[in-house]
């Protein structure tokens, strides 16, 4: 499942393919009514390189748009993210739960979510029945199958609730859903399901522990270069690790793949080795890296798993470190800047700009968007901008060019990016 971040992210990077021409057009580089000056941008991009997937935007007409601006389009692509986890989940046989399986549970009124998935390993669909969880036994791992328990003693399942209560509160998946009791102590338990499941149908069985103070946290990119082998992970898991082998990761590729990565310890931080060989560009994809932890605090066995989801890039452009302003009677009319393509798509240039005001400050005043086709080659793409906003938010000279970003719209990726403000002044 993709995250809610991701899924914002690929909206916004999508706004354009649709947006109509604003009342400022794309300037004409070779105005005779500019007199354009040069001004270096300090941009880290590597070369582009060509490379071969399947487009998600080809639209190939060229439009802008340019609206006010504030502090919060200044900053720049989160090339980081990090999740935390107060939860563990793993995939299960029909055979296991019927068999039995153990449950780490580090807290009271945890919740237990089983739910059928389809299977297509074997070639067929297989697809196991929802469970009914009054047939559900949870019993402490010391206690044995056929020992009673006491009758005095608290049940240490406190409520159950079916595949249809679920489905009618927005979980359609076929989930069943136990709540633990609130005087559950921490330890093993075993969890085993009465009904006849399917032997090799598999099975979701998911732990949330809410509220718990003791996370798996994971930080990681948020894109990684076709080419890059590693995926640089800093991870923090609670209390003490049992193992060497207890901190584990999981790759779940695009087309549903799973495999697992090995990790490697570097500098504090750690290293998941992938296989290029299953890391085709897909423009739409993300891959997903599960890990999961098993550690103790204080006596107490703590299971956590945490996601992150990353996407292959393919630096398909990048910005050339060279624009020219063009200014008329005074006014900041248009910014050149050239752009190297290695393959033809449609690209998307976001400008940022702000001026001086009152107080001597800069202050961001305007947001100037450009997308549009381009050939494989160097291209002078002009950015259209509109002095007038600069009036209207009461910023005058010297101006500054306060963010710049490449996207490929047919990657749904940024490639290039503004590394810090830049001055812009009117020719001399």
């Amino acid at each position: 499942m993709i995250p809610n971040s991701y899924l914002r992210l690929t909206a916004a990077l999508l706004l354009l393919s649709g947006c109509g021409d604003s009342n400022t057009a794309a300037t004409d580089p070779h105005s005779t009514d500019s007199a354009p000056t040069t001004v270096v941008l300090p941009t880290t991009a590597p070369p582009p390189q060509s490379s071969e997937f399947t487009p998600v935007n080809s639209k190939t007409e060229t439009v802008s748009y340019i609206s006010n601006a504030d502090d919060a389009d200044i900053a720049g692509p989160k090339g980081q993210q990090s999740r935390s986890s107060d939860e563990y989940w793993h995939e299960v046989s029909g055979r296991q739960l019927n068999q039995g399986i153990e449950l780490i549970l580090s807290q009271p009124g945890g919740l237990v979510r089983l739910a059928p998935r389809a299977d297509l390993r074997s070639g067929t669909l297989i697809h196991g029945d929802a469970i009914d969880p009054t047939t559900v036994e949870l019993r402490h791992s010391l206690q044995k199958a056929n020992q009673a328990s006491r009758q005095d003693s608290e049940p240490l399942i406190q409520s159950a609730t079916n595949a249809m209560i679920m489905a009618s509160a927005g979980v359609d998946d076929d989930s069943s859903a136990l709540l633990l009791s609130s005087k559950l102590k921490p330890g093993s338990y075993r969890l085993s399901v009465g009904q006849p499941l399917l032997a090799d149908a598999r099975y979701l069985v998911h732990v949330k522990e809410k509220g718990s103070p003791h996370q798996l946290a994971v930080s990681a990119p948020s894109s990684l270069h076709r080419d890059d082998a590693d995926l640089q992970l800093a991870i923090d898991w609670p209390g003490q690790l049992t193992a060497d082998t207890d901190l584990t990761a999981l790759l779940v590729l695009e087309n549903g793949q799973r495999r697992s990565v090995p990790l490697h310890s570097s500098d504090g931080h750690y290293v998941a080795r992938l296989d290029l060989n299953d890391e085709p560009i897909v423009a739409a994809g993300f891959s997903e890296l599960v890990i999961h932890s098993l550690s103790r605090v204080d006596g107490i066995d703590i299971k956590r798993s945490v996601k992150t989801a990353f996407k292959r890039v393919a630096q398909t452009a990048s910005l050339s470190g060279v624009a020219r302003e063009q200014w008329h009677q005074g006014q900041l009319q248009a910014l050149v800047t050239d752009v190297s393509v290695a393959k033809a798509g449609r690209y998307q240039l976001r400008a940022v700009l702000g001026g001086q005001d009152n107080s001597g400050k800069l202050q961001a005043a305007m947001r100037s968007d450009i997308a549009l086709w381009l050939e494989p080659g160097r291209h002078q793409v002009a950015i259209p901008l509109d002095p007038t906003r600069f009036e209207s938010r009461a910023v005058r000279p010297p101006y500054a060019l306060m963010a710049l970003t490449l996207t490929d719209q047919g990657q749904m990726a940024i490639l290039d990016a503004l590394k810090e403000a830049v001055t812009l002044n009117p020719a001399p």
